[in-house]
């Protein structure tokens, strides 16, 4: 609110910060905890109370971890105190390796589905729980990049009276599943073999 000449903040959060919802619109859901309680919390607890699984397992409920939690919780805060601010969200699923945007493959990390193909390759890991038949929801990094200069460019633009979400995610679309991931992948792994394997 200090920004006086604010014209655009778009804010990324993820597709997975209302997994334990079975529909996910672009919207923003009530809040699972107040965000301003959970900052108390991390004030005036211990450590070691703070990150016991007993209160961790309290304070998430359904969700499946912190990550999917705070974000939500930042959707809200998001949208309690950025009233009147030019506030977008962007929510990705699965960011992998580049479409297009600097070069087809392009990747500067280890993290989601890079870091699995990582593993496979030397050797470390060799098997991973998940179901065959279940969408590997990736999008490619330049795919929400680009809808992020969009959204900044619409917000700017166009201004909202409330906070505009966008679902950046490819399952509906162009689904792409885990048994997919693993024959592609395998299939590369015979193609290109690492000379740097740890196990066969």
């Amino acid at each position: 609110k200090k920004l006086k000449r604010l014209e655009a903040l778009v804010h990324v959060s993820t597709a997975y910060c209302n997994c334990n919802l079975e529909k996910i619109h672009e919207k923003i859901y009530a809040e699972p905890a107040s965000p301003e309680g959970i900052m108390q919390l991390c004030e005036t607890m211990s450590a070691e109370t703070l990150n016991s699984a007993q209160m961790t397992g309290k304070l998430i409920g359904d969700r499946p971890n912190t990550y999917t939690f705070t974000k939500a919780l930042a959707e809200n805060l998001l949208e309690t105190e950025g009233k009147g601010l030019p506030i977008s969200i962007i929510r990705p699923s699965i960011v992998s390796a580049a479409w297009r945007e600097p070069m087809p493959g392009w990747v500067d990390n280890l993290n989601g589905p890079t870091g699995i193909i990582a593993g496979a390759l030397k050797g470390i890991l060799r098997t991973l729980l998940c179901g065959r038949h279940l969408k590997a929801d990736l999008v490619p990094v330049d795919v929400p990049i680009n809808q992020m200069i969009c959204i900044a460019w619409r917000t700017a633009t166009k201004p909202s009276s409330s906070i505009i979400v966008y679902n950046c995610t490819s399952g509906g679309v162009n689904p792409f599943r885990w048994g997919d991931f693993e024959a592609w992948g395998y299939e590369a792994l015979l193609f290109y073999p690492s000379k740097e394997f740890f196990w066969y």
